[in-house]
């Protein structure tokens, strides 16, 4: 099991940068990050802070997901069901992407990912007769294209909190999503373009919780965790269980987690694990 050393990551975000996954040593590297640790936030936006005095929210407790990509963030308002486009250096309001078209689902506009030049983003369904959606833009200024449209869930009520995607949208790809209160992973398979609307499973040793979230590495490793839970890392078996591969422990009651592995050119495995024990407490975890 992987340890962890957490520190005070409010103004230190780049110090997750320098984050290693290594099976072999539990060992925490601090002494490579004092060179960042001087680094402080540019802008701020929150209920808490906005440094910029900026207004591309409608409502703070109906933001969701965003990602980053070619300098920009996306950022997802469920309330105006809206893609908000941001320069990421200053905070500073782009546009809006076109969400003619985008619809259905508990919620229309859940999550949202950067993924080869594309951004794909998908709703968040409920109930059983709920399809789950998945849409990409070409660029800003395109128009959503649907990839998925499904009610083809293996059973899951709830899916899509968070999703990810490998490879390219208008290509091959999969699309993976962790189901809340069950511990069956699904992902769909796009070919050419087309989305194959019955989805493979694999299933994980526990059943999602808040905010359960899938994190693949490739067609075989993925990663998956909750607001509750370590992140756990496992190879996919289709149709059976999957294959638990390492995980990350600590003794520490996760609230708001994420995880975001990453592989160097040299091959070594990084990761970077943010921890919200509190609303005014942010820390990231170094390990390895």
């Amino acid at each position: 099991m992987l340890k962890l050393r957490f520190v005070n990551f409010f103004r230190q975000i780049a110090m997750a940068f320098l984050v290693l996954l290594g099976a072999n040593s539990a060992r925490a590297e601090v002494a490579q990050v004092e060179a960042l640790a001087n680094w402080e936030n540019g802008w701020s936006y929150s209920e808490y802070s906005n440094t910029g005095g900026f207004n591309w929210l409608t409502d703070f407790s109906h933001a969701r997901r965003m990602c980053y990509g070619n300098g920009k963030l996306y950022v997802v308002d469920a309330a105006s069901k809206a893609i908000n486009v941001i320069d990421a250096r200053t905070g500073a309001y782009l546009s809006s992407l076109n969400v003619n078209g985008v619809s259905g689902g508990a919620i229309a506009l859940m999550d949202v990912k950067y993924v080869n030049g594309y951004v794909v983003a998908s709703n968040l369904t409920t109930g059983l007769e709920q399809a789950i959606k998945v849409y990409y833009w070409e660029n800003d200024e395109a128009a959503p294209v649907e990839l998925l449209n499904t009610t083809s869930k293996e059973g899951v009520a709830r899916v899509n909190d968070n999703f990810g995607i490998i490879g390219d949208p208008k290509g091959d790809a999969y699309i993976y999503f962790y189901g809340a209160s069950t511990q069956k992973v699904l992902r769909y398979k796009v070919t050419g373009g087309v989305c194959d609307p019955v989805p493979e499973y694999t299933t994980v040793a526990k059943a999602g919780g808040v905010s359960p979230r899938v994190v693949p590495i490739d067609a075989t490793y993925f990663w998956v965790d909750d607001a509750a839970s370590d992140p756990i890392k496992y190879a996919w078996v289709s149709g059976g269980a999957a294959t638990k591969v390492d995980e990350i422990g600590s003794t520490v009651s996760y609230k708001g987690t994420d995880v975001k592995p990453f592989t160097m050119s040299n091959g070594e495995e990084y990761a970077i694990v943010a921890d919200f024990p509190e609303y005014s407490t942010y820390k990231t975890v170094l390990f390895r």
